[in-house]
């Protein structure tokens, strides 16, 4: 995958670094924030304990099964923090693939054919986002419509003004957040029709 070698190359010449933050109290500097500086950008630390847990649980399955090309590392010195982790695999079944690991891991799958790529990324129980990138539009727009996923990107990803209607397929969520859509979601609809005539039933 020579290809993705400049995103390997952003990711690992990234650096831990802690920013501290002033505390409002004391006048000090008592609090802090760790983060992960690359060419990619910024990024923090993980919610809390179990989710680290479940990120490394993943880490170490990916170190297994999986040819880990950047990242891997998970500490939880003064936080839980999680490196930007870029993952080889040539299964498309693999759990890497299927499963959702709500970390910094970028799992990636060669391709021969487009139908081969839609056909991979329909074949899953989720169906919340989807992004193309071409240097081809119409054939982006040919892909993205046989896509099954609530939300769709050309070009771009996981941009969500609120004017753009925002949700899932299957157990990536019913129903939908933002623009004209959500307003349907919090409405109790009630049909009422006046006869200002004679009554006319055809039942």
């Amino acid at each position: 995958m020579e290809h993705n070698r400049e995103l390997v190359d952003k990711l690992s010449g990234g650096r831990l670094a802690y920013v501290y933050l002033p505390d409002t109290h004391s006048g000090g500097f008592a609090n802090f924030n760790r983060y992960y500086y690359s060419q990619v950008g910024k990024q923090g630390a993980v919610i809390d304990e179990r989710s680290f847990k479940r990120i490394a649980s993943y880490l170490q399955l990916a170190k297994s099964d999986c040819r880990v090309v950047a990242g891997g590392t998970a500490s939880d010195a003064k936080g839980w923090f999680v490196a930007p982790t870029f993952v080889e695999t040539q299964d498309p079944r693999h759990r890497l693939m299927t499963e959702e690991i709500f970390g910094p891991v970028l799992s990636l799958l060669e391709f021969d054919s487009e139908e081969e790529v839609i056909a991979r990324a329909n074949d899953t129980t989720f169906g919340l986002a989807a992004g193309v990138f071409t240097n081809d539009l119409r054939r982006g727009h040919r892909v993205i419509h046989q896509l099954q996923a609530g939300t769709c990107w050309i070009n771009n990803y996981n941009i969500t003004p609120i004017e753009l209607p925002f949700g899932g397929y299957r157990q990536s969520g019913i129903g939908r957040e933002n623009s004209l859509a959500a307003i349907h979601h919090y409405t109790q609809f009630k049909s009422v029709y006046v006869e200002m005539g004679n009554v006319e039933s055809p039942y």
